[in-house]
């Protein structure tokens, strides 16, 4: 019986820094495939991989630096979906933690009620970063903003300008407010050699940024559905 991997937080490809390449050593041969959990790429749903076959065997090899990993290929099991995903994992540890997957396991966030444009501005962005390519990131970042401004028929001018318009037509925290403009600055950063308001436009920088569009997003679209939804359930009600 597969062993099942428990890809937990702080141990998946979109929470790591990924090894920036493998080299083979040895050819071990065959092993014991294993279950593993992760979310899939293609449909975001957290599930249980399963090897192709059962048991199923992944191939086994040692790297140059004596890492001893498996090489595989998984199936979403939601069939609307049914994504392949070749994946590597390390062998060594009990727990089988992954080193790699393709498509890569890309961060996560609540499409509920986007606009499209808004929707397909933030994946890009979350495809973009769980690859490696933080500066592309951020300047899908600052793109998604741009879009919740249009869709709010907020236009013209600098994205300065129609931030601070945004302010008039949302209801958002004061930090989030403020944190829009450093979003804006830090897709500054990220697209202008000039610009040089954060020290870099890295991993962490974005992961972070990424965290507080999720946050904006909920307040502009999603928390006035869920009250609602919330109001809807006391009609009727002595």
């Amino acid at each position: 019986m597969a062993h099942e991997v428990l890809n937990g937080p702080g141990s998946s490809p979109d929470e790591c820094e990924r090894p920036a390449s493998f080299q083979l050593g040895n050819k071990e041969g065959w092993d014991t495939a294993h279950v593993i959990r992760m979310r899939c790429p293609e449909c975001r749903l957290t599930t249980r991989m399963e090897p192709m076959d059962h048991p199923g065997q992944d191939y086994a090899v040692e790297l140059r630096d004596g890492t001893k990993v498996g090489l595989g290929v998984r199936h979403c099991p939601n069939e609307a979906c049914a994504q392949l995903i070749f994946v590597t994992y390390n062998r060594q540890e009990s727990e089988h933690s992954l080193l790699f997957t393709a498509p890569a396991e890309t961060l996560d966030f609540d499409t509920t009620d986007l606009p499209t444009a808004v929707e397909a501005a933030m994946s890009e962005a979350a495809v973009c970063f769980s690859n490696g390519c933080y500066t592309a990131a951020a300047i899908m970042i600052r793109k998604t903003l741009e879009q919740v401004c249009h869709d709010q028929q907020i236009t013209g001018g600098t994205l300065k300008t129609r931030i601070e318009a945004l302010r008039e037509k949302v209801i958002l925290p004061p930090d989030l407010m403020a944190g829009l403009d450093a979003l804006r600055l830090l897709g500054n950063d990220a697209a202008h050699i000039e610009s040089q308001t954060f020290s870099q436009v890295g991993r962490t920088e974005v992961q972070v940024s990424f965290d507080v569009v999720k946050e904006i997003l909920k307040g502009v679209y999603q928390y006035s559905a869920l009250i609602a939804s919330l109001n809807n359930l006391k009609k009727g009600q002595p």
